[in-house]
């Protein structure tokens, strides 16, 4: 297949995650080649993504470029007209960064107009699979739409610069319908078949109704996927995904519905990270963190719950964490001593306390810190054995998963008639 074709090929008749954008210019180069166009000269090519794909690591972070057309595998001909980066070497860079004692944070480089559907769900589910390993960070950089937003969702983080934008959750197939084209030329194509469905897209004909039925249960069934992945990765509702309408969201407005935690711009967000010896997360976003977990517990629950995590909580984990450190450093009647130290069991506290909160066991985290005989490692095990535990009784208790996207949670039940129990009682003392 040489180069028009097989771009023509990888463009029409399946379902694509892009920007309206690069759709139209998709469109636009096709037509080129169909009316006689060729490739640009390989001195005019732009430079192979292929040379800049995988991870680059710097003190302890592990930066993974997400850049240009997004394919399943790595694709010569979009690269060159327009750069390229495959799932495959997002996969291969991700693993290898999970693999790699030295990278305690992961960070995604996102500037890309979305690509392909095949293989892209798998790898999203993958990376979503292992949060609580590795802090896992997205930065929009500066646009990540449709496929490239799908993968930022699997991140624990997302920030955004104030021109960046994200979003087009929407699903898109095109058809060529170059029959006139084809009349104009003087060609008469006959296809000869078997199977009624054989022929349903064929370029040289119009689209059937039953064709054009067929390709819109596709698009339909890659949305539904589409905006199932998004609502969990990001805690949303289907409904409130869906009512965005496939829309693109810039700056400040993508924080506000939910598709990014923070405005940070690349130099921003890496100047924060590499100021940190081990790319954990610092105390003001841990503050954050804790204010939007409480916001959130206290919304789901009709501000009636009596344990939500506060900002005295997050206080005390840091202060715990800094007179730790400097006891230990005293002990070594040294002042490199008591800045080791000190930095050493910050970084146990961080480490624990984030590993906590991805796993939703915030009130957990003191316990843990202040048991000095648990390391990182330790605390991650106990992690697992606790998930494992709430899931095994969910399992025998309820029929119905506590994080169920249906209208009822046995969970959030429980506690409300927990709560609407203790506010009985105190109102008949």
């Amino acid at each position: 297949m040489n180069r028009a074709a097989s771009f023509v090929h990888n463009l029409f008749n399946k379902p694509l995650l892009i920007s309206p954008a690069f759709e139209d210019a998709l469109v636009r180069s096709a037509e080129l080649l169909l009316k006689g166009g060729s490739f640009p000269p390989a001195s005019l090519r732009l430079e192979s993504s292929t040379q800049g794909a995988g991870r680059q690591s710097k003190e302890g972070v592990a930066v993974i470029p997400i850049h240009h057309y997004l394919s399943y595998r790595y694709n010569e001909v979009m690269d060159y007209f327009y750069g390229n980066t495959s799932y495959e070497q997002i996969r291969r860079g991700f693993q290898e960064a999970l693999a790699d004692p030295s990278v305690k944070a992961i960070v995604f480089d996102i500037n890309s107009p979305g690509g392909e559907v095949d293989g892209l769900f798998d790898l999203v589910d993958e990376i979503c699979s292992a949060r609580g390993q590795k802090p896992i960070y997205a930065v929009f950089n500066e646009s990540g739409f449709s496929a490239a937003f799908a993968i930022a969702s699997a991140a624990d983080k997302r920030y955004i610069s104030r021109t960046g934008s994200s979003g087009s959750v929407g699903v898109v197939v095109m058809h060529l319908d170059q029959s006139g084209w084809n009349e104009k030329m003087g060609l008469v194509y006959t296809p000869i078949y078997a199977g009624a469905r054989k022929v349903d897209f064929s370029p040289h004909a119009a689209l059937s109704p039953e064709a054009m039925a067929v390709a819109q249960e596709s698009v339909n069934a890659v949305y539904d996927l589409f905006v199932g992945t998004v609502s969990r990765n990001l805690s949303l509702t289907p409904s409130a995904v869906k009512a965005t309408e496939a829309g693109i969201y810039q700056g400040k407005k993508a924080v506000e519905i939910g598709f990014a935690d923070s405005v940070l711009s690349w130099n921003q967000f890496m100047t924060r990270i590499s100021n940190r010896k081990y790319g954990g997360i610092m105390k003001a976003e841990l503050e954050q963190i804790f204010n939007d977990m409480r916001d959130r517990l206290t919304a789901l629950v009709g501000g009636t719950h009596p344990e939500v995590v506060t900002k005295a909580d997050t206080e005390k984990l840091v202060a715990t964490a800094e007179e730790a450190a400097k006891k230990e450093g005293f002990e070594t009647g040294k002042a490199e001593g008591l800045e080791a130290g000190r930095q050493e069991t910050q970084n146990r506290a961080i480490e624990i306390l984030e590993a906590c909160a991805l796993a939703g066991m915030e009130k957990e985290a003191l316990g843990y810190i202040q048991d000095a005989k648990l390391s990182v490692d330790n605390v991650r095990g106990k992690i697992v054995e606790a998930q494992a535990a709430a899931a095994e009784r969910t399992r025998i208790s309820s029929t119905v998963s506590a994080t169920s996207t249906g209208e009822v949670n046995p969970l959030l039940v429980n506690a409300r008639q927990r709560a609407e129990t203790a506010n009985a009682a105190a109102g008949k003392r």
